[in-house]
């Protein structure tokens, strides 16, 4: 009994499973590889309009595989835009804590945090640091002006404000109280965004040395060409430590868990943004170079 039930099942069922198998294979090969396919069938010497119907099924399965394909990375990159908005705000939360364990109060804090948050992700920088620096330089005060000539949360000086601000109508040597709007040295984003850039700069100049590139942020620069900078290490010796006491009870796995993920978040998403962008811009090429065109008569 049971060799002819074996026997039925590899006459009647298996070849259906081989069958079902080769066209799944088929199917996914075909979503797989269909922008692929559909730059080849583009560049395809045989005009549409001499296409018979045996060549538009194998078109029409390629478009109804593309069209699967990029609903598929449509819905991925609104995926990974919600994960990056939750996890953006996941490390506002945390950068909160900032303010909490180090005793800062200021009316400021929310504000200083988003926009830490806005630029640590653009320039990949630790968030605490940044914070940590503010306070160091400024302690918090966006009218702080120092003997140097360093004006705002950041400290920054007119030099590097012209460098990275070259069209700005604020000169960056005024007092406190000039009225330049949200384009100012005085300005708590437009500060905050010249400091981390520089900042930026100093870390890829020194190669990735954090400590080296705070100590010649914290120096002051006469010359904003990177190459003449000299830092002032007697003077500053003291800069680091104090950082790092500001730092300590902020300096923990959930911050920097929570900035790489956002970080990486926010690349993926873009990458994947332009990806489909792409995608459609595909698409509308097909369509137009299979369009039928008719002679005007």
């Amino acid at each position: 009994m049971k060799p002819a039930i074996f026997s039925a099942f590899r006459q009647k069922i298996f070849p259906w499973g081989k069958i079902l198998l080769r066209k799944g294979f088929s199917a996914l090969f075909l979503l797989v590889f269909s922008p692929l396919l559909l730059v080849i069938d583009i560049f395809s010497p045989n005009p549409p309009e001499q296409a018979c119907a045996s060549q538009l099924r194998p078109r029409v399965k390629l478009l109804y595989a593309y069209l699967l394909f990029l609903a598929i990375a449509s819905a991925a990159a609104i995926i990974l835009y919600c994960s990056s908005t939750q996890e953006a705000r996941r490390l506002e939360t945390v950068l909160g804590s900032f303010f909490r364990s180090s005793e800062v109060r200021s009316n400021l804090s929310q504000e200083v945090v988003g926009v830490v948050h806005k630029y640590a992700v653009r320039f990949d920088l630790n968030p605490h640091l940044v914070l940590a620096m503010i306070q160091v330089e400024s302690g918090f005060n966006p009218h702080a002006r120092s003997p140097k000539g360093a004006r705002g949360l950041m400290q920054v000086t007119p030099l590097v404000w012209r460098h990275y601000n070259p069209r700005s109508a604020c000169n960056g040597r005024h007092a406190p109280g000039a009225i330049h709007g949200e384009d100012c040295i005085f300005a708590v984003e437009a500060n905050i965004r010249t400091g981390m850039r520089l900042l930026r700069d100093l870390i890829d100049y020194f190669q990735g040395e954090t400590g080296a590139a705070i100590e010649a942020y914290n120096a002051g620069l006469t010359n904003v060409d990177l190459e003449r900078i000299r830092p002032k290490y007697q003077e500053t010796r003291d800069y680091l430590q104090r950082i790092g006491t500001v730092l300590a009870p902020a300096a923990h796995e959930e911050t920097e868990e929570s900035f790489r993920s956002a970080a990486g978040l926010r690349r993926a998403f873009h990458i994947l943004a332009l990806g489909t962008l792409g995608l459609w811009f595909l698409l509308v090429i097909w369509v137009i170079r299979h369009l039928p065109r008719h002679p005007l008569s």
